[in-house]
């Protein structure tokens, strides 16, 4: 009798960590496998006795969420002896392997499942000839490398991220929101109802808000993208969505869905200036023009515009400068002035404006540039200098014209 009730607790226990291994074991989710490849012949990277790693390889993998336990997997084959530290977004989790000439060995590295971060990950695989001028470091093969996460249970459960294009949109922006559902539970999800809500004072432009499954299987992504619009100012938010399922045993469960959450400012102005010139393009005077135009949806306020006369010019007529107390939406106000140039140097220069909102905040803004690239006769009565310069010409003319009256009369 006690022998039986020994045998039956053994079986117990056998079956108990029989059943906790496969446990472990289904829990284990592979987010990247690489394949096979072999470094030698044709496709070997160069060894030589400077180069201590043969093998550098790093390759990316993405992970939705933070698993319990990680590990790496591989198999590796080996014509001489290596050293092959991994590395987990450049932290060593350990070397491979240490083995002999020609031997087929499976890795497994655990590894703390913290170094992993949500969002994209890196490894990092290195080997190493333990004497590089003895051993022929060429040849190595790599099969089943795999990295696997361990999550928390092997029914469904749902992993959500939602984003969005703008938290502080004013009246009339389009938003769009992205939202991400993965099922990284291992069994399949059932009769899946998603919904999602949007918050009060805006409306739904494009998308939908609401979508139902009859199955999700494991490792199975959902994503959707809506876009809403505010219609009123304020800070608003929406209810928590949610993601209703059931699993194989009929149990309903669920995940919550975040909170749209916007800051509406009221519609602003929006002033654009551009600057050219008028009339004749080739005269070296100039007729600037400014324009102004609001193209938003509200009254610009205090409008100052300052613009530059260039170096080599004089103001003729008109003003480069201009305050204007209001202008509407979709208002214009137009300006010019006129120069003239004194010299022969080229400028390059922009007209710039700041204006205010209803509540008072200050926007500043350039204009396009324009070249100005006068052109000034060297003889020109226009200024002092080449007044000066034709004087003294006239003069000499008149000296030279008497000198030559006197030689013929005498």
């Amino acid at each position: 009798m006690k022998n039986t009730l020994s045998t039956l607790c053994t079986l117990l226990l056998l079956a108990y960590f029989t059943s906790a291994q496969e446990t472990e074991q289904n829990n284990s989710v592979p987010v990247f496998e690489m394949p096979q490849f072999y470094l030698g012949d044709d496709m070997r990277l160069a060894w030589s006795n400077a180069q201590y790693f043969g093998l550098n390889t790093t390759q990316r993998f993405f992970l939705y969420a933070i698993p319990q336990n990680s590990y790496l997997k591989m198999r590796l084959y080996e014509v001489d002896l290596y050293n092959n530290p991994v590395y987990i977004n450049d932290f060593l989790v350990g070397d491979v392997c240490q083995i002999g000439r020609g031997i087929w060995k499976d890795c497994i590295i655990p590894f703390d499942a913290s170094r992993l971060q949500k969002g994209w990950n890196t490894f990092t695989i290195r080997s190493a000839c333990i004497s590089v001028p003895i051993f022929n470091c060429e040849d190595m093969l790599i099969d089943d490398f795999t990295v696997y996460a361990e999550y928390y249970s092997v029914s469904p459960f749902f992993f959500v991220e939602k984003y969005q294009s703008n938290y502080t949109p004013i009246i009339g922006d389009e938003v769009n929101v992205s939202v991400m559902v993965h099922n990284l539970g291992l069994m399949p999800a059932y009769n899946v109802s998603i919904r999602d809500f949007k918050p009060p004072g805006t409306y739904l432009k494009s998308g939908v808000l609401e979508m139902d499954y009859d199955i999700l299987r494991g490792g199975d992504v959902i994503r959707y993208q809506y876009t809403l619009v505010p219609d009123m100012k304020g800070p608003v938010k929406s209810f928590p969505g949610s993601v209703v399922y059931h699993n194989a045993t009929a149990y309903k469960l669920n995940t919550t869905i975040e909170q749209t959450v916007l800051d509406v400012a009221p519609p602003k102005p929006l002033v654009l200036i551009y600057k050219q010139f008028k009339g004749d393009q080739e005269s070296s005077d100039k007729n600037v023009e400014l324009t102004l135009i609001n193209v938003g949806d509200e009254i610009a306020y205090n409008l100052t515009v300052s613009d530059e006369i260039p170096g080599s010019y004089n103001l003729i007529s008109g003003t480069p400068n201009m305050s204007l107390e209001t202008l509407e939406p979709r208002g214009q106000k137009i300006f010019d002035y006129n120069i003239s140039p004194f010299s022969n140097t080229e400028y390059v220069i922009s007209a710039s404006l700041t204006y205010e909102d209803e509540a008072g905040n200050v926007y500043s803004r350039l204009s396009n540039q324009l070249t100005f690239k006068p052109y000034v006769s060297p003889i020109s009565f226009d200024n002092r200098r080449n007044q000066t310069i034709a004087l003294i010409i006239v003069l000499a003319t008149i000296v030279l014209l008497l000198y030559v009256y006197l030689k013929i009369r005498d």
